[in-house]
């Protein structure tokens, strides 16, 4: 990869960011609106926007969901998932998922039927969650 397709690259990430992120490893509990099972999860960044899980449990594109801050007088957040995808398990994933290369290479990285069809019981999922509306308070819901 040159450094013109890093840039480009990095320009169309930065372009995504509508808001900043601040790194967290927050443990929360969520649950789909539809099914009403609660999910644990780790809440691994968070913005005024939303938040990117990370879960046993799968995930699909415009699913609701609620998820439940650790600060206990925190409100939940509602929001819909926007994006998803089956979390590299191991060194070599993780590289190749850095150059890139990694959805390419894994066909469970992007497609919501095949996850569904063969549901991985050891795979981890990454979720990006947007709310409806900005949350304001959202570091002090992730505050103890």
């Amino acid at each position: 990869m040159n450094s013109t397709s890093m840039n480009q690259r990095a320009g169309q990430i930065a372009e995504r960011r509508r808001a900043h992120r601040r790194k967290a490893n927050a443990p929360v509990n969520f649950c789909a609106d539809q099914n009403m099972n609660w999910e644990s999860a780790r809440v691994l960044d968070y913005s005024i926007l939303g938040v990117r899980l990370r879960s046993r449990a799968p995930l699909t594109l415009g699913q609701q969901v609620v998820v439940v801050p650790p600060n206990a007088k925190a409100a939940a957040l509602h929001g819909t998932i926007r994006w998803f995808r089956i979390a590299p398990k191991n060194i070599l994933e993780r590289i190749l998922l850095l150059l890139g290369r990694w959805s390419a290479a894994n066909p469970l990285a992007k497609s919501p039927t095949v996850i569904s069809a063969h549901k991985d019981e050891s795979a981890i999922y990454e979720a990006g969650v947007e709310f409806p509306d900005q949350i304001t308070d959202i570091r002090q819901r992730f505050s103890s």
